[in-house]
């Protein structure tokens, strides 16, 4: 495997832009063919996909370890190593799956009842969110796969499988709602069944196909060593994702009292907004993988150049999609609602957030390349910081207690974008990335940022 060809930028982003482009698609497919039986099924299945989420962040721990350390053994050419991460990181989601699908599944009642979940959605709820559990094993399996074949410079096999996956459950959705043998049974057990069903074909795909193509072999013992690495980088990741869950929690409270319409507003100027954000990150997630291939080589002044080259072509792509987004926002905002309140709120959030992407071109960049060579506990102090002081403090008093409304929440979380993106620049200029003299193994940086 000759990884330096896979240094292309474009080359490796395409694919991942693709395969969040299908993620995306997973779940509109499910939200879509089940509003086609009832809002209340889609509120149900909404609800439990808000539990499931905070939950599914401990596979972040897995696949942000893989993104970090993989890439750089492979860039190091401890392809074997490498091999060994990923079969451990794989073999310890199976068995973390098993132990949460076990405990939710029997914890079900209570987690509902602690949660306060309304009586009429309940049921639907419950029966979701046990069926869901009950495949942990496949979602988590996909997500760590994913990154495996990231890191071994395969993510187009890896985009491939994530459509067929795709295809199976917009087929298997539609034969759940139009039920042309009509079959009796509940539409929400069904989605949910033909969600489990796809996330197991993709898995079964990505595990033969990661044994023959990647030469990966799997096994059921584990090494301390990697272990402790997996954890060691990826514990503080998924710690800045449950912070900013928690934080999109608090700023929902905050929209949610400037009235109903804001809140929509913000549902589907966001929907929108979330294809341009996923350019500029999947080239962020590509630059990551990239600067750990060239840390692992040694390749200092390479990796510095290489974040500076994709911070450029980010704004580019940004600038671009901002002004096509803008253009067209009349008409893609009343594909939505004719609501003319809801529609001025919504063209207000995409102006914003449009000038607020700017800045988080160079966190998505910034941050992935610090964490590509190891420096994760930095970036995740920083945007744990950022995110409380001006992505939910500053917007309460800018939204709040000015009255300023929604302009003041998202000036705040520009205040936020802007903040990181300085701080995170500053940190790469320093290049306090590089490691003691002689040393630039995952091993010895660890040791060093901690």
């Amino acid at each position: 495997m000759k990884l330096k060809n896979d240094y292309n930028t474009f080359s490796m982003s395409v694919p991942i832009i693709f395969q969040s482009f299908f993620q995306i698609l997973f779940g509109l497919a499910d939200t879509w063919f089940l509003s086609l039986y009832s809002d209340l099924a889609v509120a149900c299945v909404g609800y439990a996909n808000q539990i499931l989420a905070v939950l599914l962040l401990v596979y972040v721990i897995l696949s942000s370890s893989i993104s970090i350390v993989g890439a750089q053994y492979l860039g190091d050419g401890r392809k074997k190593e490498a091999g060994q991460l990923c079969s451990d990181a794989v073999t310890g989601t199976v068995l973390v799956s098993i132990l949460m699908s076990a405990v939710l599944m029997a914890g079900s009642p209570f987690l509902l009842e602690l949660l306060q979940v309304p009586d009429p959605m309940r049921e639907g709820t419950w029966t979701y969110f046990m069926v869901i559990s009950a495949g942990l094993v496949f979602q988590g399996g996909n997500t760590v796969f994913v990154s495996v074949y990231r890191i071994f410079a395969k993510a187009k096999a890896a985009m491939l499988i994530g459509i067929l996956t795709n295809v199976c459950n917009i087929i298997l959705d539609a034969a759940v709602i139009l039920n042309p043998f009509q079959f009796a049974y509940d539409p929400v057990f069904g989605i949910a069944a033909a969600t489990v069903s796809s996330n197991l074909v993709g898995f079964l795909i990505l595990y033969f196909l990661s044994r023959h193509q990647l030469g990966i072999a799997y096994h059921l013992s584990l090494s301390v060593k990697n272990i402790k690495l997996l954890l060691q980088y990826g514990v503080p990741a998924a710690g800045e994702n449950i912070s900013y869950k928690i934080s999109q929690l608090v700023v929902t409270v905050l929209l949610t009292a400037l009235g109903s319409s804001v809140l929509t507003a913000k549902i589907y100027a966001m929907n929108l907004m979330l294809f341009v954000s996923m350019i500029p990150n999947s080239i962020g997630i590509a630059t990551g993988i990239i600067i750990a291939y060239l840390f692992g080589e040694k390749k200092y002044d390479d990796l510095y150049r290489k974040c500076w080259q994709n911070i450029g072509a980010g704004i580019l792509f940004v600038l671009f999609l901002n002004a096509a987004v803008i253009l067209m926002s009349d008409w893609l905002l009343h594909f939505f609602t004719g609501d003319g309140e809801i529609i001025r709120n919504a063209k207000w959030i995409i102006y914003l957030e449009a000038f607020t992407l700017l800045f988080k071109v160079g966190n998505f960049m910034f941050g992935n390349s610090l964490k590509g060579v190891g420096d994760v506990y930095y970036c995740v102090a920083v945007s744990i910081l950022s995110m409380w002081i001006w992505g939910v403090g500053l917007a309460y008093v800018l939204g709040i207690l000015l009255d300023l409304g929604i302009v003041g929440i998202y000036s705040a979380f520009c205040a936020d974008e802007m903040f990181r993106s300085i701080l995170l620049g500053r940190r790469w200029t320093q290049k306090r990335f590089l490691p003691p003299i002689g040393k630039a193994s995952p091993e010895a940086w660890a040791e060093k940022s901690c």
